[in-house]
């Protein structure tokens, strides 16, 4: 008979820990309004990022019709990813202190991406991509609307619109921030969810693979469109406060779920020969 599709999936459980420091205008306690500084048109920001993280398989679980299949393989993988680059932001307008229209430009956008898998079916396999954006050099205008800023080119100098889907004009590091003043030592719950954006500054920032090889299970969730689940607790505190600066570090652990099958299936373009009726 006809078998519903199955579906990959893959569990990440994750403890991190980061250190953010900020600029403090105020004494001990710091609030949002301390923190932020006054945005003004004309003025012109760099802002510059690195960074690195690591993931490895807990779990690989296939289900038929709702139900767990057994005797899946034993299997070990490991990917490792880096992205940096620079966002140059010039201020156009400005209300209340807030930027409502900045152009940006992208400067040296690179990235790195390594996968390793060890498996009883398909023995072992690794790869190292250096990633690449078509999003470098170019510049982005993002003008503030009634759900919040919007992406578009400028009128002499039009370009591909798939690139401006996912881009994001804020950076997520006001939101880390607590709603009331604080003193050292304080602890503050943030929403797990805004890991995502502080992993991903800037949204998608289309960074590829200059190359890939046929059968690898590199996934980017970002472009993939495969669906991904978080659960878990995110807390900040405030350690210090000194020299002009605020030091606030986050910890973090959580597990990702995320299903693969929308993603496995685009990679087939026809069902293989001795796949069962109905198995795709």
């Amino acid at each position: 008979g006809s078998r519903s599709p199955s579906h990959p999936t893959k569990n990440l459980p994750m403890k991190l820990f980061l250190t953010l420091g900020l600029a403090l205008t105020g004494g001990l306690a710091a609030t949002y309004d301390d923190i932020v500084p006054r945005q003004e048109a004309g003025q012109v920001r760099t802002i510059t990022f690195e960074l690195e993280s690591s993931s490895e398989l807990a779990e690989m679980v296939m289900l038929m019709n709702g139900e767990e299949q057994g005797g899946m393989p034993e299997m070990e993988q490991l990917q490792s990813d880096s992205k940096s680059g620079t966002f140059v932001d010039r201020l156009v307008a400005a209300d209340g202190g807030r930027a409502t229209k900045l152009e940006r430009t992208y400067e040296d956008l690179a990235g790195f991406q390594g996968f390793e898998m060890n498996s009883d079916m398909m023995g072992s396999m690794s790869q190292e991509s250096d990633l690449v954006s078509d999003l470098d050099g170019l510049t982005v205008v993002f003008e503030r609307g009634d759900d919040g800023f919007e992406a578009s080119w400028p009128e002499d100098a039009p370009g591909d619109d798939e690139l401006l889907t996912g881009l994001e004009a804020t950076l997520p590091f006001a939101d880390l921030l607590p709603g009331e003043g604080v003193e050292v030592d304080d602890e503050w719950e943030l929403d797990v969810a805004l890991l995502d954006r502080l992993l991903s500054p800037g949204g998608a920032l289309k960074l590829t693979a200059e190359d890939s090889e046929e059968g690898m299970m590199m996934i980017d969730e970002s472009d993939s469109g495969a669906e991904v689940e978080l659960d878990g607790e995110l807390t900040a505190t405030l350690k210090r406060v000194g020299d002009g600066q605020a030091v606030v570090t986050l910890a973090f652990e959580y597990s990702q779920f995320t299903d693969l099958t929308e993603h496995m299936l685009a990679m087939e373009n026809e069902a293989p020969e001795d796949a069962p009726e109905g198995a795709m």
